[in-house]
């Protein structure tokens, strides 16, 4: 299974639903030796998503702003653009 396949899979079990999107790119961000792949994707329109047990909340925001929210080190340098777009 590709990493995309593996994205999409996580997705539906996380917030119950995989909506038409358009992937806009691949963000790959290194520490040490793991690497964080965090993919992009616009979305038609906001939803209310069904979070499962691994989410205790979620957000819209706006990318250009970016949230004031603790986040999972590969978003946080995606958002501060601290590594690389494949």
């Amino acid at each position: 299974m590709s990493a995309l396949e593996s994205a999409k899979r996580e997705t539906r079990e996380e917030i119950g639903i995989l909506p038409r999107h358009v992937t806009v790119g691949k963000f790959l961000y290194r520490d040490g030796d793991f690497t964080f792949t965090t993919f992009v994707a616009r979305i038609e329109r906001e939803f209310t998503p069904k979070l499962n047990e691994e989410s205790t909340d979620f957000v819209w925001w706006d990318p250009e702003e970016g949230p004031d929210l603790k986040l999972h080190p590969g978003v946080q340098a995606l958002l501060e653009n601290r590594g690389t777009w494949k």
